[in-house]
């Protein structure tokens, strides 16, 4: 019970700094919005955003069903939902 707090106080931060990101990209009194120079940036950190919300999701459902739940006994779920969003953040 208490790995399924951390993991869900793990996306509640998460999601903060997902909301500040947002706040500085979209809010044209910080002119990050028209930027050409920061548009690739920001299109890799909501690519990262994405695939970690992914993982994060994937690892709360894993550890709900516990230790002989489906997932955890399947190695491919493994690899696609939590390998794979990590390997593709740091490629």
């Amino acid at each position: 019970k208490l790995l399924l707090a951390g993991l869900y106080l793990q996306v509640c931060f998460f999601t903060m700094f997902t909301a500040i990101v947002l706040v500085l990209h979209l809010q044209p009194k910080y002119g990050f919005r028209h930027d050409k120079a920061l548009r690739g940036m920001f299109f890799c950190l909501y690519f990262t955003i994405g695939l970690m919300y992914l993982r994060n999701i994937f690892r709360i459902i894993e550890f709900t069903q516990g230790w002989k739940g489906y997932l955890k006994t399947h190695e491919q779920f493994l690899y696609i939902f939590d390998f794979i969003p990590i390997y593709l953040c740091f490629a």
